[in-house]
């Protein structure tokens, strides 16, 4: 396995755990993970789908669920919802499957059909993470 793939595990079990943490809310109920965006211009809240205490915002280790009539709040909470758990939790399902296709090239010899092509999906697999202090300059998509 090269450094690349194992930076790019680890970014992902990064990702899961968080998108997990994220789910569990306030840790006293299963993870609920579906979030949607209810409101208009005015005022509005994400509703995150199953929550027990839809309207307790009094615990520090909860997501605050409602913004005022700002549109930098109103951007943030569609932002929010539309990078929920859930979503988190799929697209780390979908790279993990792509990385694994790509790791079966690997250890093919430069040249081979697919060994190239590979190598490509792993560097942009990877380069939604070049600002964290692990990734190596020498990744950057060419």
């Amino acid at each position: 396995m090269t450094d690349l793939v194992e930076f790019i595990r680890a970014r992902l079990d990064e990702d899961e755990r968080l998108a997990t943490r994220a789910a569990t809310l306030c840790g006293c109920h299963p993870a609920v993970p579906v979030w949607r965006f209810e409101g208009d211009e005015g005022a509005g809240r994400i509703v995150i789908e199953g929550d027990p205490h839809p309207d307790t915002h009094a615990s520090p280790n909860r997501l605050r669920k409602c913004w005022d009539k700002s549109y930098a709040n109103k951007f943030a909470a569609e932002h929010i919802v539309n990078h929920d758990p859930a979503r988190v939790l799929r697209e780390v399902e979908a790279k993990r499957a792509l990385l694994a296709a790509c790791v079966e090239y690997d250890d093919m010899p430069a040249g081979m059909s697919g060994s190239g092509l590979a190598y490509q999906v792993e560097e942009l697999l990877a380069l939604p993470y070049a600002d964290h202090p692990d990734y190596r300059p020498e990744w950057s998509p060419s």
